[in-house]
């Protein structure tokens, strides 16, 4: 035990030692106080702290919202968009494929009657061409010794007619353009001259 307690437990406390303690007292429950109310201030700063943060997670939440609700929105609006394109895209190809398939049989079909025209010129041809060899046949010999121009003009013909024979398949062909029918196109015509 220590001297002051001794003292103090054999002649009891001294008012000046109760005094003294009484101030201490008061003045740890004045610091007590003050911390305690500096507690409480720290407490409602961290409360108004709490609050504000809240409110800024709610906002932060609506916005998150709100782009997940924008961004649904233009996803769904890009596919609406591509099927469209993809819808359109399609029925031009359709479209193309079947204006290009008329096309094709319109070519098929001139080229038909370009043969059909092009075997009954060569048939002809072929008719003129005998006609002038059975007349040379049938023509004396002797009667040409005579008339050595008529020979001459003939022979001129008949190489005519072969190279314009020849020359049946190197025509130049002009086809119709889409807008025309096949009746209106210009058929090309073999003349012999």
């Amino acid at each position: 035990m220590s001297r002051v307690e001794l003292k103090n437990a054999i002649f009891g406390y001294s008012k000046k030692s109760v005094h003294v303690l009484q101030q201490k007292w008061d003045e740890d429950k004045t610091m007590l106080e003050r911390q305690l109310k500096d507690k409480d201030q720290v407490i409602e700063k961290m409360q108004q702290e709490i609050l504000s943060y809240r409110k800024k997670e709610l906002l932060i939440s609506e916005s998150i919202l709100e782009a997940k609700d924008m961004a649904r929105d233009i996803v769904l609006s890009a596919e609406k968009s591509a099927e469209k394109l993809k819808n359109e895209t399609v029925e031009k190809l359709n479209q193309q494929v079947a204006e290009h398939e008329v096309v094709m049989q319109r070519l098929h079909a001139l080229k038909h009657d370009m043969i059909t025209q092009e075997k009954g010129l060569k048939h002809e041809l072929m008719d003129v061409l005998a006609k002038y060899m059975t007349h040379l046949e049938s023509v004396d010999m002797s009667e040409f010794a005579s008339h050595a121009q008529m020979m001459k003009s003939v022979e001129q013909t008949q190489q005519e007619l072969v190279q314009n024979a020849k020359n049946i398949s190197k025509k130049v062909v002009v086809l119709p353009t889409r807008q025309q029918s096949i009746q209106e196109a210009d058929m090309p015509i073999y003349t012999f001259k």
